[in-house]
């Protein structure tokens, strides 16, 4: 079983030393940990070559979804990736899955971002061309040995770590609150903040802050289940700490310290953060996963770089600038710089001092630069004390500072992150987009004409089905592994008979192995009466191929580019969603662009996290299957936890609306009111008067 370490600029040589089989790192763009010391494209020749001179391999990751604008930039950085000599690349977009067949030379793993929870999700990759899959990381030790049943292709766990609330690759919350994607590498952590109930007399907790993984003392049961990788989380983390914790699974791989050593060392690894460990998952226990200790305080070196970094555990990273200070052979003075990788040296010639009230010591020169220098890095001068005693004209300090601010200017020069490689014509060619499909015409403003509901919600719309719905609409209903067919015939049997053969069953964006045979139940219901489902998963993908029935992608497989619309259209979609995280110039640029019809949906309540981590009594739904009592955090995002089939679901008070945005720069062949996640669907139908736009009207990150 291989031991694969997070490596990033400061942490990669400590990995590698440490006994590292495989280690995993990002460039500066298109990579889920953007806020890493990533490389650029200079770098990366001679990081493979220094891995692989230390017999490890390496992947890259290629993990975020993309925008329209970015497809180009992946593709590059794929062909790169392959002329450098990289082992593997780590993907999330369908796009990245789409150019495949054209590096024969590069490993695909689907990543843990792609959600996969179950064996059907390792049979739909494995279809897709995957080498190996990383699933999801709240898998049971049953769920992980069924994955593992699955052939040709290799399975990576997570085995230390953060870990996230939501299930994997799910999250909207940050980009919700921020426009800052966790599904992009952009993740402002709002689940460790405090939250408070809005219940009166409540106290702040962090019910949404989980402990960190440790299966250290599982190796060799996962080695025995068949698991090819273990993954060790931590790109943001210092370099004593990746040394430390593959030392650790290095020895715990190859037997050489008992278990109670190695659980004592993990918890060490574990006061890093100070958050405790938890191997519950695995252990298929779903209760006490959340943790109140919320980090260690900062060291010393953390509060002196305060003014420079944005947390603990950057701090710890921080490069500093060491300038070293001595006479050359001329009798000159020398500064030689370092800042992180960079180096540079200058000197200042011999001074000839007539007047030595008009110098100044070169110490106290030092000491003034401290106050002057940019405040990119704490700063520290090496200098002798008989050197430091030297007199130079005032006039030396300000070309000392110059050269070091020119220096240090150059040095954290952040890479524009492109990368500049001629790719081969049948690549360009594979990009280029055909005729705009013409089912893509009703245009942002008009009256939606696709509905969601989910499946208790039912009878609701049956009684009101001129309220919400437009002549030729279509419905959706959700359904989950708890609902049975004859649960579904029925509620379909209440609807209009001219309407009751559009509708839609979409199944969830999370399904776990005991839940498989049930689906599959309602697939093949769906697949016997002719109806079409939607797919919220590679997990569903698969169970709709099994039952050959038509399908369409929601926002569970929703897409930001025209080439994953293309990818998901040649494995049968009919139509494509198009995520609702989207900004307004994303939207355009991909409406203007897709082959293939689209539904963009205007009006929801989405699920910001879903679960299978049980909440805390003050923040869970109710005993009876009521909403929970809502919570919020200081920015005021209000939420309220509800049960949906096997999982809880984090939604929020506000729903975001564009039913009053007019553009005919957005067309769709859907657009499409999401009420399934209303408590009160008729009241829905009244347009706010300043709506909350989700990300239309700012940045995507």
């Amino acid at each position: 079983m291989e031991i694969l370490a997070p490596v990033n600029a400061n942490t990669l040589d400590a990995a590698l030393d440490a006994g590292a089989d495989a280690v995993y790192f990002g460039l500066k763009k298109l990579n889920a940990r953007r806020g890493a010391k990533n490389f650029c494209q200079e770098d990366l020749p001679g990081v493979v070559q220094k891995i692989h001179a230390k017999g490890a391999k390496a992947h890259l990751t290629l993990n975020i979804d993309l925008s329209a604008r970015e497809t180009g930039l992946a593709a590059r950085t794929l062909a790169f990736a392959q002329e450098c000599g990289v082992d593997a690349v780590i993907v999330r977009d369908p796009a990245v899955l789409a150019l495949q067949s054209y590096f024969p030379r590069l490993e695909f793993h689907l990543s843990t971002q792609s959600g996969v929870s179950s064996s059907a999700g390792v049979r739909m990759a494995r279809e897709l061309g995957c080498d190996r899959v990383v699933l999801a990381r709240e898998l049971t030790r049953q769920e992980i040995a069924a994955c593992c049943g699955i052939d040709g292709i290799a399975i990576e766990v997570f085995g230390q770590g953060a870990l996230c609330f939501c299930s994997s690759g799910r999250c909207l919350l940050s980009s919700w609150v921020g426009g800052r994607s966790g599904n992009r590498g952009a993740c402002a952590s709002p689940c460790r903040v405090g939250w408070k109930s809005t219940a009166p007399e409540s106290r702040e907790a962090h019910p949404l802050s989980m402990k960190d993984l440790c299966l250290v003392e599982e190796l060799p049961a996962l080695s025995k289940l068949g698991v090819a990788s273990m993954k060790i989380e931590g790109r943001l983390k210092s370099a004593s700490w990746v040394g430390q914790a593959v030392d650790l699974y290095r020895r715990a791989h190859d037997a050489k310290a008992d278990l109670s050593v190695l659980r004592q060392e993990a918890n060490e690894l574990g006061g890093y953060t100070g958050r405790t460990l938890t191997k519950a998952y695995y252990d298929a226990e779903f209760n006490d996963l959340t943790d109140g200790l919320q980090g260690r305080a900062k060291s010393l070196k953390a509060q002196f770089c305060a003014g420079c970094c944005s947390s603990p555990e950057d701090a710890e990273e921080a490069p500093c600038l060491d300038v070293n200070v001595a006479k050359d052979a001329q009798g000159g003075t020398e500064f030689a710089c370092t800042f992180g990788n960079a180096t540079n040296s200058f000197r200042i010639p011999f001074q000839r001092i007539p007047n030595p009230r008009r110098a100044v010591k070169l110490c106290q020169i030092l000491d003034s630069l401290l106050g002057r220098l940019p405040q990119e890095a704490a700063t520290e001068f090496h200098c002798p004390d008989d050197l430091g005693e030297t007199l130079l004209p005032r006039r030396c300090e300000d070309t000392i500072l110059q050269n070091i601010s020119d220096f240090l200017r150059q040095a954290t020069k952040e890479d524009d992150g492109n990368i500049r490689i001629t790719l081969p014509e049948e690549v360009v060619s594979a990009q280029t987009i055909g005729e705009r499909s013409t089912l893509n015409r009703r245009t942002l403003g008009t009256p939606p004409n696709l509905v969601r509901f989910s499946l208790r919600q039912a009878k609701l719309l049956a009684d009101h089905w001129r309220d919400f719905c437009c002549e030729k609409c279509r419905v959706v209903l959700t359904v989950t592994a708890k609902d049975t067919p004859a649960d579904i015939r029925k509620a379909i049997d209440s609807f209009p008979t001219e309407h009751r053969q559009e509708v839609i069953l979409a199944f969830p964006a999370v399904c776990y192995e005991e839940e498989l045979p049930a689906l599959k139940a309602l697939f093949d219901f769906a697949a016997e009466n002719d109806l079409l489902v939607e797919v919220n998963s590679w997990d569903t993908l698969q169970l709709a191929h099994d039952a050959a029935v038509g399908f369409v992608t929601g926002q569970g497989l929703a897409v930001l580019n025209p080439l994953a619309v293309r990818m998901l259209a040649s494995l049968g979609a009919q139509w494509c969603a198009v995520s609702c995280e989207i900004d307004q110039e994303q939207l355009e640029d991909l409406v203007s662009l897709s082959e293939f019809p689209l539904s963009v949906q205007v009006y929801g309540r989405p699920a910001l996290m879903v679960t299978r981590t049980k909440l805390s009594e003050a923040f869970a739904p109710a005993q009876n299957g009521a909403p929970g009592i809502p919570f919020q955090d200081a920015r005021k995002t209000i939420l309220t936890a509800r049960n949906e089939g096997a999982l809880t679901a984090l939604r929020p008070e506000t729903p975001f609306d564009w039913r009053g945005i007019k553009s005919a720069k957005v067309t769709a062949a859907y657009l499409e009111a999401d009420y399934s996640g209303e408590i009160s669907p008729l009241s829905a139908l009244t347009q706010s008067k300043v709506p909350f736009l989700f990300n239309y009207d700012r940045q995507l990150r």
